[in-house]
């Protein structure tokens, strides 16, 4: 099992996420903004982020920043759930260092599967 951090300010997104991931045997945990997920991190140690852009308080490229800047938290992956795209968005994302950008609205068992791919072995067992 995974701990999965999901930062993201939509309650209904957190809420289907926490229940297909949950589904897939992961513990979930929700930040409602990049602020308060930064603390989340740095506290839970996820074995997986997935991050919103659009938040109040940090937006999500901020707090990718601050995630990729921290030593304690910067091996952690990252998958942008957004639905900003284009204009060299996602081209921004990859430099700053997210495993990948997944454009909303996206299918539930999609995210799934990409966490399910990204997590390290040792926890998915």
């Amino acid at each position: 099992m995974a701990k999965i951090l999901v930062i993201d300010d939509d309650r209904a997104i957190t809420r289907i996420l926490q229940v297909v991931l949950g589904s897939g045997g992961h513990e979930v945990f929700v930040a409602q903004d990049g602020a308060h997920g930064l603390i989340a991190a740095h506290e839970i140690h996820p074995d997986l982020i997935l991050l919103d852009e659009m938040m109040p308080l940090l937006d999500g490229s901020s707090t990718l920043r601050a995630l990729k800047a921290s030593p304690e938290t910067q091996p952690i992956p990252v998958v942008m759930v957004t639905v900003q795209n284009g204009n060299g968005y996602t081209r921004a994302l990859y430099d700053l260092g997210v495993e990948l950008h997944v454009v909303k609205p996206f299918d539930p068992e999609e995210i799934l599967e990409i966490c399910n791919r990204l997590v390290p072995s040792e926890c998915s067992s």
